[in-house]
């Protein structure tokens, strides 16, 4: 229980009280999460005294980022302090409040009570956060450092995640006492990732900070539109503007002349979050003059499907073109348009991705035992997928 008094919001009760920054609260909340001495999985899930009576409505709104507790589809965000963090190398812990007293400083946009400093060196030193993932997927990274004069401009972060790493350099001139975002990255479950905050910077006198790590879940997204504007669609060719269709979707849509042979084509590529699969479905404005036979393909995992949809009809609707086929995270599936159709014009217009369930399991089809007593297994599964086989004894 975090007993909670005099954080009120715009319009305190009385003068003896005044109006708690909305930001502070936030930075409240978020110092609970980041407790170590949480019992639950995934951190501090306690409860809190609210007034509801009493909070402005961005303070709820921090209230409810934090995602303390436990609830139907939210997943907790992770808040790690550096006095959770693991040091290599000398770096200097700088106190600056405990038991309700400043320490020489009245420095306040620290995240907890201290933070690390030190010089620049090799990279054989750092600080790293390892947050304990509860359920895999795309975070949102963070970091946060105090205001010092001699911050470096170019603090590296390396983020160790699911399939790689990556290098962020933070200005720690600037944006100070905030939740800098350092990127998007996959993580799996459990404690393989890390986010390291190293000192072979470029500023010579200068010094790196670490104070705090935060990572936010992002839900995968399983309903994914993209408009002909979107910057996933990609145009080749000779495609006009138009707008003037009543039955469009968004602001606009493309058409091209047919040609024989095609000249002109479209592809709408989405980046996929969830590996599974997926119906797809195309929207256009119908009309007279559209082509009979326009030739959509999409690309999938394993394989590549074409469909002719006569575009004088049905327009202004969602149609399917594809049902229950396998996309893999990533950009690797597409579907694309060609002008290589029937007079007159082809319509392109918006591609939808609809997630309606996981792939199909691997299935073992046969065992042969081998004279040498080894074992030959025939096991189909879906391609680009690798699969972990194991044995067990009696």
């Amino acid at each position: 229980l975090a007993p909670v008094n005099h954080v009120y919001g715009p319009n305190p009760p009385n003068s003896g009280v005044s109006y708690i920054p909305d930001q502070q609260v936030g930075q409240f909340v978020d110092h609970l999460v980041a407790d170590p001495h949480g019992v639950t999985a995934g951190g501090y899930k306690g409860a809190s005294f609210w007034r509801a009576d009493l909070h402005g409505v961005a303070q709820w709104e921090y209230i409810k980022q934090a995602t303390i507790g436990d609830f139907p589809g939210i997943v907790n965000n992770i808040v790690i302090d550096n006095a959770s963090a693991s040091l290599v190398g000398a770096w200097t812990s700088v106190k600056i409040f405990s038991n309700g007293t400043y320490f020489g400083t009245t420095e306040t946009n620290t995240f907890g009570t201290n933070y690390y400093y030190k010089a620049q060196g090799g990279g054989a030193a750092y600080v790293q956060y390892t947050p304990n993932v509860v359920v895999a997927g795309n975070y949102d990274v963070y970091e946060w450092h105090p205001n010092l004069a001699t911050g470096a401009t170019n603090v590296p972060h390396v983020i160790n995640y699911h399939g790689g790493s990556t290098t962020v350099d933070v200005d720690q001139q600037v944006n100070y006492g905030l939740w800098n975002k350092l990127g998007r990255f996959n993580f799996a479950a459990g404690t393989s990732g890390s986010i390291r905050v190293t000192d072979n910077f470029s500023d010579a006198g200068s010094v790196a900070m670490s104070d705090g790590i935060k990572l936010i879940y992002v839900p995968p997204v399983t309903d994914l539109i993209l408009d002909n504007t979107d910057s996933r669609v990609t145009f080749v060719g000779d495609w006009q503007s138009g707008s003037g269709a009543p039955d469009k979707y968004g602001a606009d849509y493309r058409f091209a002349s047919s040609v024989s042979g095609g000249a002109s084509n479209v592809t709408y590529r989405p980046t996929i979050d969830l590996t599974g699969r997926y119906d797809v479905f195309i929207w256009y404005p119908q009309g007279g003059n559209r082509a009979p036979d326009a030739p959509w393909s999409i690309t999938y995992n394993g394989g590549v499907t074409n469909i002719s949809v006569d575009q004088r009809s049905n327009g202004g609707q969602w149609n399917l073109i594809g049902a229950a086929l396998p996309f893999l995270s990533g950009t690797n599936g597409f579907v694309s348009l060609s002008n290589n159709a029937s007079p007159n014009v082809v319509l392109a217009d918006a591609v939808r991705f609809l997630y309606v369930g996981e792939l199909d399991p691997p299935q073992i089809q046969s065992i042969t035992a081998l004279p040498d007593g080894r074992m030959d297994l025939l096991i189909n599964g879906a391609p680009g997928i690798s699969y972990w086989i194991d044995r067990t004894t009696n």
